[in-house]
């Protein structure tokens, strides 16, 4: 008994000082000022909703969905961050983004490709037949202005993280760009910009993530998060409502300023 009393307080006052330990550290973590640099690849598409009751909207959006593919996108920018008591945060950023989606017609062996949006025509050499799909891409261009609350978890050099907020999108311009190969090896591109009265001039995205957070010191850390952004608002108004979402995997390098 006399053993197992002396190893009893050796564990407990053991336990006690990393415990004490872990605690200082969270302290000395809390409270703090971040800067951060973050890039995010993303997997880009968009959801069309037709005007109820509209027959002619309802046909076109089986069209415009049966070429529908995926485009990769990217959001790169900027955030400041406040670390508070048991490792809460909130952060603002502003960030440029590249949203968007694709289109492949495969249905088109020849000619000029038609933009099934409008009927815009892509004019190419008609001596020359396409030897793939022709595939046409639709660029949304934004500036960011995000603000989201996230939470750590653990307190070993890698830790979980998950956060919450909302991405105001300040639209920029958009285009479309044709992209054809043909018979005789050429890949060509043709862009053309869109009017940018033809679009809301601002779209909210709320966002979410989920990831790792790893330490290299006191310092310097990198966050690699996936999250989801879902635009709530329409990207112009008409019989069929465009909403763009992307899917990605976030980095961030965060350097404390205190």
């Amino acid at each position: 008994m006399k053993y197992l009393a002396i190893i009893y307080l050796v564990i407990f006052s053991h336990g006690s000082t990393a415990q004490e330990a872990t605690q200082q550290d969270s302290e000395n973590n809390s409270h703090r000022w971040e800067f951060g640099i973050n890039i995010c690849p993303d997997y880009c598409s968009r959801t069309l909703i037709a005007q109820d009751g509209n027959e002619q909207a309802a046909s076109l959006k089986g069209s415009m969905n049966s070429h529908l593919i995926a485009k990769i996108g990217y959001t790169t920018g900027l955030s400041i961050t406040r670390i508070g008591s048991r490792n809460i945060g909130i952060e603002a950023g502003i960030a440029y983004s590249s949203k968007g989606y694709a289109h492949k017609i495969s249905d088109l062996t020849f000619g000029d490709p038609i933009d099934p949006r409008y009927g815009f025509v892509y004019t190419t050499n008609p001596s020359i037949e396409p030897s793939e799909p022709i595939k046409l891409v639709y660029n949304y261009n934004y500036l960011d202005i995000t603000f989201r609350i996230f939470k750590t978890f653990g307190n070993r050099k890698l830790k979980f993280v998950t956060g919450i907020g909302m991405a105001s999108n300040i639209f920029l311009n958009a285009s479309v760009t044709s992209v054809g190969k043909y018979s005789d090896g050429q890949v060509k591109r043709k862009t053309r910009h869109d009017n940018v009265n033809d679009y809301n001039s601002v779209c909210f995205s709320p966002l979410f993530s989920i990831g790792l957070d790893y330490h290299f010191n006191k310092k310097i850390h990198l966050k690699a998060e996936p999250t989801f952004r879902y635009g709530i608002l329409t990207t112009h108004d008409g019989w069929i409502k465009e909403y763009l979402w992307n899917a990605g995997l976030n980095f961030t390098f965060c350097y404390a300023l205190n």
